[in-house]
């Protein structure tokens, strides 16, 4: 099952909200769940996904331009659209294991791939 989502808001980077107060942020991450866990809903409709034990995720984000950015900010960023992921799931988002990180290039269409297993 493949989940497309939007690239991650740039004010959810890592790098970018250092010694911001957290209400700055709180649109964008409730933002993000709240289409990750609709986007997800929408995937289970057409693959039923039953499994147990751990979840096995491969997230690609697809890049507008080739400039090169730290894949683990980019997964930072992305953890309030996981947490949608796994509410829709209805799983702890602990489970999710392993996580395999790509990125890609498409300079139309950015946007986040997850993959589950």
């Amino acid at each position: 099952m493949i989940i497309k989502l939007p690239y991650p808001a740039k004010e959810l980077m890592p790098n970018r909200k250092n010694g911001k107060h957290w209400a700055n942020t709180v649109k964008a991450k409730d933002n993000a769940r709240d289409y990750a866990y609709y986007s997800t809903l929408e995937a289970l409709k057409t693959k039923n996904h039953n499994q147990s034990g751990l979840i096995p995720l491969e997230i690609t984000f697809v890049q507008s331009d080739k400039r090169l950015r730290d894949l683990d900010n980019l997964l930072a960023a992305s953890k309030s659209a996981l947490d949608g992921v796994a509410k829709a799931l209805k799983v702890d988002d602990c489970i999710f294991e392993p996580i395999t990180i790509k990125r890609g290039y498409d300079k139309l269409n950015s946007a986040t791939l997850i993959e589950i297993s």
